[in-house]
């Protein structure tokens, strides 16, 4: 009987998907507000574990790997900030004067793909990195975009501030001031399983927010509060999760808008993508490395050296989860989100028309505070700017001010 689920769902999705690439040509989505899942009952973590990873329910226990695999150090940051609100001022940006140790260690996450949590579906390995500091009770996920794996939070390239290293890791940033973060390769990204058949094509927005929801649970057995925090496609699966499940204490979409306000340049590099994701599992987004450049960066603002490792850490992306990012199918569950949400982009964004950078907070409208944040000067990898550190503290201030 599961096998026959398995299949029919796997034929749904396929529709899905198709219907997605038309709505895709069209201003358009789709909605839908499942009702809450019960949270997963924790289990006991492995005596070899760290202290703050565990396992609940379909997530398997976060495991330690050797330090020869741990990313490379980080850094950068400066510049002017620009901030416009709708709940309360975040506290004054910290210094860096005495930053706290930080450790960073391999995990690995057993999930479930489905498209909802209450689905059956294939048991996958989901790997990343833990970034912690002594005494920290809030954890941060960190939810790459297109293109990007974990590396987007953790960047390997050199800083010309030294009062930040950090500014191009918001993960290390983050743990040096008291928030720790998780940062993980998405299924089909990276170090993270690929499926492959039917089950590729099951790698859409609704069944990655299933597994961010998965691996919520799992931190909530270590932690006091859990946030969630998406670049790009990224933020549509903290969208779709925060309003979807319910089970984040704050929520943070760095470049993504639920409305049909996408930029021509976007959708016009996007073109041969999506069509060509409807007989391949996975495709390059924008097509080519040349127009990925252009649709993340503001050169003026961006190092040489920051585009040159990005360009080298390219990674493909799931054909359904570019259909089912272009239907924004978090338009239909904005409005549930009932935690605090930050909404950040750059001003020089190309993925978007600039009526997204005010237009995304009106749709959190159970949000008891939204808070606005445009970084001027940067492009759509906002994090990846000269003046990335002025968004780090931004995020960090919200972080502890909710």
């Amino acid at each position: 009987m599961t096998g026959l689920r398995r299949y029919w769902w796997s034929l749904l999705v396929v529709a899905f998907l198709i219907a997605g690439a038309l709505i895709a040509l069209r201003p358009g989505g789709i909605s839908g507000a499942p009702a809450p899942v019960q949270a997963a009952t924790a289990i006991s973590a492995s005596a070899t574990l760290p202290s703050k990873t565990a396992a609940v329910g379909r997530v398997a226990d976060p495991v330690a790997a050797s330090s020869d695999v741990l990313p490379a150090q980080q850094a950068h940051e400066l510049a002017t900030e620009s901030r416009a609100e709708a709940g309360p001022r975040t506290p004054p940006r910290p210094t860096t004067a005495s930053p706290a140790p930080v450790a960073v260690t391999p995990v690995i996450y057993a999930v479930t793909l489905s498209q909802d949590a209450l689905l059956p579906g294939s048991t996958y390995t989901v790997r990343g990195f833990s970034y912690s500091s002594p005494g920290a009770r809030e954890v941060a996920l960190l939810l790459h975009g297109f293109s990007f794996d974990y590396r987007e939070w953790d960047l390997p390239a050199p800083s010309p501030d030294p009062q930040n290293p950090s500014a191009y890791s918001t993960a290390r940033y983050l743990a040096t001031h008291g928030i720790d973060a998780v940062a993980i390769d998405l299924l089909g990204v990276g170090s993270s399983d690929h499926p492959s058949g039917l089950d590729a094509l099951q790698l859409t927005i609704p069944a990655y927010a299933s597994m961010a929801h998965q691996i919520v649970q799992s931190l909530r057995s270590h932690y006091e509060k859990v946030v969630t925090v998406g670049g790009s496609s990224g933020g549509e699966i903290a969208n779709v999760e925060a309003g979807r499940y319910r089970d984040v204490d704050g929520t943070v979409d760095l470049g993504f808008c639920d409305l049909p306000l996408f930029s021509a340049q976007i959708v016009v590099d996007n073109l041969s993508p999506t069509l060509a994701g409807l007989v391949q599992p996975y495709v390059d987004w924008e097509g080519t490395t040349a127009a990925r450049d252009r649709m993340l960066y503001n050169f003026e603002n961006t190092d040489a050296a920051v585009i040159t490792q990005s360009d080298a850490l390219v990674q493909p992306i799931p054909s359904a989860e570019l259909h089912t990012t272009e239907a924004q199918p978090g338009r239909g569950l904005d409005l549930l989100v009932n935690v605090p949400v930050l909404v950040a982009f750059g001003q020089q964004d190309s993925a978007w028309l600039p009526a997204c950078q005010t237009a995304q907070a009106g749709l959190y409208l159970s949000s008891p505070s939204v808070t606005t944040f445009i970084l001027p000067g940067a492009g759509h990898a906002l994090m990846l700017h000269r003046n990335a550190g002025v968004f780090e503290a931004e995020l960090l201030g919200w972080l502890k001010g909710h």
